[in-house]
Order: C-alpha cells, then structure tokens, then sequence
C-alpha cells in the first residue's frame, strides 16, 4: 500500500495545465513527450526512453513513497511529461516533489513554471 493514498480520480488544474495519477493510458503521449527533445540523453532529467515509458511507469506505480502523476496539457489534452510526490514521510508529514520532466517543446513556457 502507498504512504499516501489518494482518490484514484484525482486532478489538480490551474491555468491549462492538469495533473492526473499516473497510469498505463497515458503511456502514449509520454512516449512521444520524452521523444521531444530526446529528453533519455540528456544527463541531468529522468525521463525515461521511449522503450521504456511502460517500465518507468510500472516502475512509479510499484514505489511505495512515491505517487507519480502525469502533466496534461488542458488546450491538446496531451501529457506533457510526469512529476511525482516522492520520499513520503507521513509520521513528519513531509513529501519531496521531484521526477519532473517535460516534453522539451514545453521548456520555459507557463506549463513548465506551473
């Protein structure tokens, strides 16, 4: 069981952008958001390549402190990229936000601010 659990429905929105837990469904549009620059190459992001999105994401899901959600771009309906609740301590009630990437399109632009 998660550290956290939160609703299986649950989405965070502000300004066009939404975050939705992350789930297999979203494997697609992750697959082409880490293509995007070829985000994998890059030495300092954790984004996945794109044969490996369907582990990075069984991977998030089997973590029990973390709580991985996808970044959905509310004008195309299409995610983005992934960011995650992580290093769960509830007895200190602390989390760490982090796993965060972006489709590199989506680089200095609102949706990566947000």
């Amino acid at each position: 069981m998660k550290l956290l659990q939160l609703p299986s429905d649950l989405t965070l929105s502000h300004d066009g952008v939404r975050l939705e837990l992350l789930d297999l469904r979203h494997e697609d549009d992750l697959v082409q958001a880490c293509q995007d620059g070829n985000l994998w190459k890059l030495l300092y992001t954790i984004a996945p390549s794109p044969d490996k999105v369907h582990e990075y994401i069984a991977t998030a899901h089997a973590m029990m402190d973390r709580v991985a959600f996808v970044v959905i771009d509310e004008i195309t309906g299409r995610a983005i990229g992934s960011t995650s609740y992580h290093d769960i301590l509830p007895h200190c009630l602390r989390l760490e936000i982090g796993y965060t990437w972006y489709a590199k399109s989506y680089w200095r632009t609102r949706e990566h601010c947000l």
